[in-house]
């Protein structure tokens, strides 16, 4: 169990897992940095609920496939009574960061998750807009879209709108349009309530004076909101490769999630601007 455990560890990439369950077992395990999202924290014991937090992993189907090895793993122990499992989205939910390393390490600058959903703070988001202002690291900021009808679509526009007031990005504000856990296909969301997602709050934000875009992945933006209403709103485009082969203008692309930099310890996605962003914010009067 824990060489299985272990062995997961080592992969890395923007979720996390939580799964509970009762459990059939007389004693307690513990494995890894209990609470960091780092490392596993499970607890086997007929008494308890089982958490496990577990780091970085490479994408949502690696996630299918641990779960069912881990539970086939427990059963054949006689140790899962029943199981649930919850996957989240925790892309730049991952602590507290250390802006210095990152800003020594070449990074030129950052999108902070700023929230999620209709609707909640990121809870690190004041931090990490404060520090990146205080090492003068330009960012942007972006919104995890959680949309199913016109009523929950205009609360988080609004309520994202509120959160990119409260500061000056001079990188654009992004609505982050995907579905990483599934909950749009279980919510039986339509492409075209993402389109009308997309276009509503991106046409909000520059009612407000901000500079809009939309992020998702290439199969997203090529077979979900490929729609000519959002095609003056800037990309910034998901495809983890050597080549980005999305075939309509973008101005950013997240080429990877496993990236590294010297001084700091822990992967995280990077990206490359193809315009000067804060050039832009400065002519055009944006973004505060």
């Amino acid at each position: 169990l824990v060489q299985f455990l272990q062995q997961v560890h080592h992969f890395h990439a923007r979720f996390g897992v939580e799964s509970s369950g009762r459990l059939i077992g007389k004693d307690d395990f513990r494995f890894g940095d209990e609470g960091t999202g780092d490392g596993y924290t499970l607890l086997l014991s007929s008494r308890h609920l089982v958490r496990i937090m577990v780091g970085p992993l490479l994408q949502t189907q690696f996630f299918e496939i641990f779960h069912r090895q881990f539970v086939a793993l427990l059963a054949a122990h006689a140790l899962v009574e029943e199981w649930k499992l919850h996957v989240f989205h925790r892309r730049l939910e991952r602590g507290v960061l250390d802006w210095d390393a990152i800003k020594k390490g070449g990074i030129e600058f950052a999108i902070i998750r700023s929230s999620w959903g209709h609707f909640v703070e990121d809870k690190q988001f004041r931090r990490n807009v404060r520090e990146c202002d205080r090492v003068k690291l330009p960012y942007g900021l972006y919104h995890y879209s959680y949309v199913a009808n016109d009523t929950q679509m205009k609360e988080e526009a609004s309520g994202f709108i509120r959160l990119c007031k409260s500061c000056k990005p001079s990188y654009p504000c992004y609505i982050d349009m995907e579905d990483a856990d599934g909950w749009k296909r279980r919510n039986g969301v339509s492409d075209a309530m993402n389109v009308e997602t997309c276009y509503y709050t991106c046409r909000e934000l520059e009612k407000a004076g901000f500079y809009a875009g939309i992020y998702a992945n290439l199969d997203w933006l090529t077979h979900h909101i490929n729609s000519s209403r959002l095609d003056r709103f800037d990309k910034w485009v998901a495809q983890w490769a050597n080549v980005n082969t999305y075939n309509k203008p973008y101005g950013m692309w997240q080429f990877t999630s496993d990236g590294s930099i010297s001084g700091y310890r822990g992967r995280m996605d990077l990206d490359y601007a193809y315009k000067d962003y804060p050039a832009i914010m400065k002519k055009k009067g944006l973004n505060g």
